[in-house]
């Protein structure tokens, strides 16, 4: 059974990449309650165009089809810009998820352990 708790994705933290990239940082549940507050997160965020956003979902314990569609909404303004939404620190669930949803093809994705770009 999962938890009821889930982390703020509002309160994420955010950080400048050295490569320009930002970087935030999700943990808990991204599901029905909490998908709308990561569309908030993200699009509060002025990326400059070109700019990736690396997110960090090595926390996530629980993603949900409103989570999904929160990350195809963000990959989506950011590749009108001219960047991309990179997923790292993926763990099993969420991969498997995106493995079954086929969205394993739309994002860069980095499992638990592995670098971010490979």
């Amino acid at each position: 059974m999962r938890s009821c708790r889930s982390a703020d994705p509002r309160e994420a933290p955010v950080r400048t990449e050295r490569s320009g990239a930002r970087r935030i940082s999700l943990r808990g549940e991204v599901d029905v309650a909490t998908a709308p507050l990561l569309d908030v997160r993200l699009a509060e965020q002025r990326i400059p165009p070109g700019t990736d956003v690396v997110l960090d979902v090595s926390g996530v314990s629980f993603m949900d089809a409103s989570g999904l569609s929160a990350l195809i909404r963000a990959d989506r303004r950011l590749r009108l810009l001219g960047g991309r939404l990179r997923l790292t620190g993926v763990p099993r669930n969420v991969a498997r998820l995106l493995l079954l949803t086929r969205l394993d093809e739309r994002f860069d994705l980095a499992r638990r352990g592995q670098s971010s770009w490979g």
